[in-house]
Formats: structure tokens, C-alpha cells, sequence
């Protein structure tokens, strides 16, 4: 093979200049989930939703490279916790103090009017691999208030005075049974102003491990709409303003006519690293649905998103930071 250089001959030979290596030292494991935790913990406040990532680690005794799982959970008024945990073997008998033969984390979302969504994800060896596949290795019982409440890894929408899953491992019949103490409603107490509007509508994007944008914004049937914009925005804070009765009836034809209400529920199925979503909750005529847009989605629910975007760019609110604020952000995080 010939090498071809400018003012030299073909027979002349030069050295391949070295790339630069730099040696990169991952924490170890116990000191980078303590770090993620900590950096995560806002982002799920803000949301009011569970922040899961796989953390690059080095395992402290075998120095191999590992990713472990880290969940933060939420602490705001639309947050679930789990108040009891029961592990059994195969035998029934339960499991005291011994590691369990796998876990599982609950992935929660908000949902309009106070609720919370709940996905049960199941963990091994501290790492999540649940997809399609794995997910058909357990079957799950969900029981909301003492009444069944479907066998699917994840329940919508919840409002309860008390909620429980049980996981079984259907190789070996070991099982894991979370209480959870969902959001409960309250009646509000009556008072002599204007009741409070229902929700109509929430539009809102999550975020991800880097600068992606962290917003609300809430539709209600008066035609009051309230933004919220939480991380990562160019216009930060509560604003509200007033929409025409159009503006509704529109979200309206655009939902039935793409049939938002016979859509899945999630967009994929399954837990996905890294990546921002869109978040779409409707209360229309009776009919009440959420979908959470990741990846592979309907083509046809981009018609709505863009619906939204239309009504909140016509606002004046702005959905992405300001450049140089984002520059300045970046540099002062690539300083430390």
C-alpha cells in the first residue's frame, strides 16, 4: 500500500503519528452510584418521576468494568413509596436476611389529576435487563385496594389508599411482593370561590442524562393553561395564560382523529437508558388515556405532539435553553 504525501517522494517513509491515549479511571462502584444518586435526585424531583441509569463502575474487588443500576425516586405529592417488602423461596417459606433470587424497582411516572403510573422492573446481579423477552420469565399480580388489578408488569393511572404487586419467577417459583402507598385523593373542602378547573390536558417532556429540556405544561377546561418550565428551558418557572375554546375542541378532533385512545400505553414496552420522553395525558369527553412517547411511537401521535408545540411556540414560552447560558453551563461542568 502506498503512502501519498505532499513534497515528498513516493519512496519516502514517515512515522504514523501516536494517538494520544488518555487513561480514563472509573470510581468504583459503591462511590459512583453515591455520586449518581446525588446528581439524579433533582432531576426526579423536577419530574416527579423514578430516574433510572446505568452507571459506569469498576468493581472494587475484581477491578473489572461493570454498569450497575441506580433508581431515585421522587419526592413530591404525586409520588408513591413502598412501605413493605416480602421475599419467598420456591418452598413458600419466607426469606430472612438472604439475598434475594432477583429484585425489583418501581418505575413511576405522574399522571394528570394527582395520579401516579407504576411499572414493577425486574433486577439482577444490581443491572436491568427487562425487555420483551426477559419480561416472559415472570408473571405479576397486581391488587389496588383489595381488588385485582391485572397481570401486566405495570398499572395507570393509580389513585388508592394502598396498592401491592407480587413478582413470581415462573422457573422456580420464587416471588417478591411490594406494598405501595400510592397517592390517595382527597375531596377538596368546599369553599366560596370558583371551583377548581378539571385538567383537560397534560403535555410534558422528562429529561435525560445530559441537557434536555424538563417541562409541564397543563390544559384545563375554563381554557386556563398553566407552563411550568422546570430544567433546561428558556423561559423557567409558572406561567399561565388563556385559550380560546377552539384550542380544545382542536386537541379534541386531532385525538380522535389519530385514535389516541386505542394506543399503547408506552412507547417501547420496556425500560430505555438515556432518553428523553414525551408524555401526553388527555381527559376529553369522558374518555381518559396517557401515552408516553420514547421510541417507535405512531407516526400518526406526532401530529398531536406537534399540535402542542404549535400552541406553546404561539405563547412565547420557550421550550429550549438560551445558547450562551447552555455554553456557559457546559464549561463551567467540563472545569469541575
Amino acid at each position: 500500500m502506498c503512502l501519498f504525501v505532499t513534497g515528498q517522494s513516493f519512496g519516502q517513509k514517515t512515522a504514523p503519528k501516536k494517538k494520544k491515549t488518555t487513561n480514563v479511571s472509573l470510581q468504583y462502584c459503591d462511590d459512583a452510584i453515591a455520586t449518581a444518586k446525588k446528581l439524579n435526585q433533582s432531576q426526579a424531583d423536577a419530574e416527579c418521576r423514578t430516574v433510572h441509569q446505568c452507571v459506569p463502575c469498576q468493581d472494587k474487588i475484581t477491578k473489572q468494568k461493570t454498569c450497575k443500576s441506580v433508581t431515585v425516586q421522587p419526592k413530591c405529592s404525586s409520588s408513591a413509596t413502598i412501605t413493605k417488602k416480602v421475599v419467598k423461596d420456591a418452598s413458600g417459606e419466607e426469606e430472612a436476611g438472604e439475598a434475594p433470587p432477583f429484585t425489583v424497582e418501581i418505575i413511576q411516572e405522574s399522571c394528570g389529576k394527582g395520579k401516579v403510573s407504576l411499572d414493577a422492573v425486574v433486577m439482577s446481579d444490581g443491572q436491568t435487563s427487562f425487555d420483551k423477552k426477559s419480561q416472559a420469565d415472570y408473571a405479576f399480580l397486581w391488587t389496588i385496594d383489595n381488588k385485582e388489578a391485572g397481570n401486566n408488569s405495570d398499572v395507570t393511572c393509580v389513585q388508592a389508599k394502598e396498592a401491592n404487586v407480587k413478582v413470581i419467577k415462573k422457573s422456580n417459583g420464587a416471588t417478591i411482593t411490594l406494598y405501595i402507598a400510592p397517592p390517595t385523593y382527597v375531596e377538596p373542602a368546599p369553599s366560596r370561590g370558583a371551583p377548581v378547573p378539571t385538567i383537560a390536558a397534560v403535555y410534558k417532556k422528562t429529561g435525560c442524562f445530559g441537557y434536555c429540556p424538563i417541562y409541564e405544561v397543563q390544559f384545563y377546561v375554563d381554557g386556563r393553561v398553566k407552563w411550568e418550565g422546570k430544567m433546561n428551558t428558556g423561559t423557567q418557572g409558572i406561567k399561565e395564560a388563556t385559550l380560546d375554546k377552539e384550542t380544545l375542541a382542536q386537541i379534541t378532533r386531532v385525538a380522535e382523529k389519530i385514535k389516541f385512545f386505542n394506543m399503547d400505553r408506552k412507547y417501547p414496552d420496556y425500560q430505555v437508558w438515556d432518553a428523553p420522553s414525551t408524555i401526553i395525558y388527555l381527559n376529553l369527553n369522558g374518555k381518559e388515556h396517557q401515552v408516553q412517547n420514547t421510541l417507535g411511537a405512531p407516526k400518526e401521535l406526532k401530529e398531536l405532539e406537534q399540535l402542542f408545540d404549535d400552541i406553546i411556540k404561539k405563547q412565547g414560552w420557550r421550550t429550549t435553553p438560551d445558547k450562551k447560558k447552555k455554553k456557559a453551563k457546559s464549561a463551567s461542568s467540563n472545569n469541575d
